[in-house]
């Protein structure tokens, strides 16, 4: 009985140490399994790192390529804006020219409206000059032609004394001198009334003349 005690103690003690042999394997089991999820995470967390740090490298890649591109598009726009200001710049030139121009020809035409004029009025002068040196000898042939009338009439009244002093009952008729006298006047005075008129044609004329040019 003792010894089947004994061995019931042994065999106890075996499944004891059995059980705690179990016990131990199963806690390294867990504890392995605890390192292996540790593993696990820790390398899930080194993905989610590295992707974060991928996806920041992309945020970066696409924001430096916004950046550029926005930096292109300044550049553009700033060209565009310098091309813009040298056309704006050109045509505010060739506007200058055309109004320089204009004002060069609209000088050169009062230029020749002024030279016109003063050919115009320099012709005048002279066409006033040429009547007044007309007028001045037609009044000067016409005061010849008075002054030889007034001769005439001088010579008509002596031949009018000389008729009454020869025959104080005859008529003017019968005297001859009378006569001839008479008509020297007569003629002196027509010569004076047709070179009065030639005057005045020519006058009209160039006035008419004055007026078609």
């Amino acid at each position: 009985m003792a010894l089947h005690a004994k061995r019931l103690d042994c065999q106890s003690a075996m499944a004891l140490h059995a059980k705690r042999l179990d016990c131990q394997s199963a806690m390294a089991l867990h504890a392995k399994r605890l390192d292996c999820q540790s593993a696990m995470a820790l390398h899930a967390k080194r993905l989610d790192c590295q992707s974060a740090m991928a996806l920041h490298a992309k945020r970066l890649d696409c924001q430096s390529a916004m950046t550029l591109q926005a930096n292109r598009l300044d550049c553009q726009s700033a060209m565009t804006l310098q091309a813009n200001c040298l056309v704006y710049q050109s045509a505010m030139t060739l506007q200058a020219n055309r109004l320089d121009c204009q004002s060069a020809m609209a000088l050169h035409a009062k230029r020749l409206e002024c030279q016109s004029a003063m050919a115009l009025q320099a012709n005048r002068l002279d066409c006033q000059s040429a009547m007044a040196l007309q007028a001045n000898r037609l009044d000067c042939q016409s005061a010849m032609a008075l002054q030889a009338n007034h001769g005439l009439w001088t010579n008509h009244d002596h031949a009018l004394d000389d008729c009454n002093g020869l025959n104080k009952h005859s008529s003017t008729i019968g005297c001859p001198q009378l006569l001839q006298h008479r008509v020297g006047w007569l003629c002196g005075w027509g010569m004076l009334w047709i070179r009065w008129i030639l005057y005045e044609l020519r006058t009209s004329t160039k006035e008419q003349m004055q007026m078609c040019k």
